[in-house]
């Protein structure tokens, strides 16, 4: 073997087994918001004035769809990923919603995501900008505001799923919401009718129980708010 080919192969497998350890240690590391559920929905715990809303996936779902960098399924199957180069980082969903976990459908409303600027996998922030409307007949309109982080998502069900090529059956539970304010919390941006100049803070809670490799999936979305008494 020559000099060169031999040092070619050495680098080779030096970046092979530097980007090996990379991996690893990125996939162990401890970040500090990986244990925000307890921190998160204490905060809103401690606010007295609280409803729910939640929806079944994906039986409440009345249609999901996006551009291809998210690892779920367009819904109904006639719906297929956005084609559109420039909607790549887009994802939405029209649904209708339930008062709280378990509740009877009292409305229906929208979440549209966007890939966060800020992401990084060398940081453990799978983030977007996600803003949820619901509309409670009735009642009036709501809008929602968070930074959502989905790295334990991809830590401890996509990436598993996709080297093993087995679906996931069981109970990931969490919150998904990293912010904008702290404590883990998204915002209560504004509203109508009934909601009308509330301001507050929400969580997102999810609970995966199945996902497939193709990205079919079901569980439940709670989206847990706590409204400032100064606006009632």
């Amino acid at each position: 073997m020559t000099t060169w080919l031999r040092q070619g192969l050495v680098a080779i497998l030096g970046f092979a087994a530097g980007a090996m350890l990379v991996l690893v240690a990125l996939y162990l590391w401890p970040f500090s918001f990986i244990d925000r559920d307890p921190i998160a929905i204490a905060a809103l715990d401690g606010i007295k004035d609280r409803e729910s809303f939640s929806l079944n996936i994906t039986a409440d779902n009345l249609l999901a769809t996006h551009g291809g960098a998210f690892p779920f399924k367009p819904f109904p199957a006639s719906l297929s990923v956005l084609p559109d180069p420039s909607l790549h980082d887009i994802f939405a969903l029209v649904t209708k919603f339930r008062a709280g976990p378990g509740g009877e459908v009292i409305g229906f409303g929208t979440e549209l995501e966007i890939a966060h600027e800020h992401s990084s996998l060398l940081r453990g922030l799978v983030m977007t900008h996600t803003l949820w409307s619901i509309v409670v007949p009735g009642r009036g309109t709501l809008h929602l505001y968070q930074v959502e982080n989905n790295w334990r998502l991809l830590k401890r069900v996509v990436i598993p799923m996709l080297l093993t090529g087995r679906s996931f059956d069981g109970d990931f539970t969490g919150v998904n919401t990293l912010g904008p304010l702290p404590d883990y919390r998204g915002i209560v941006v504004c509203g109508t009718n009934e909601f009308a100049g509330l301001t507050g803070s929400f969580v997102e809670i999810g609970s995966l129980r199945h996902m497939q490799p193709d990205g079919t999936l079901s569980g439940v979305m709670e989206l847990r708010i706590g409204y400032d008494p100064a606006r009632r």
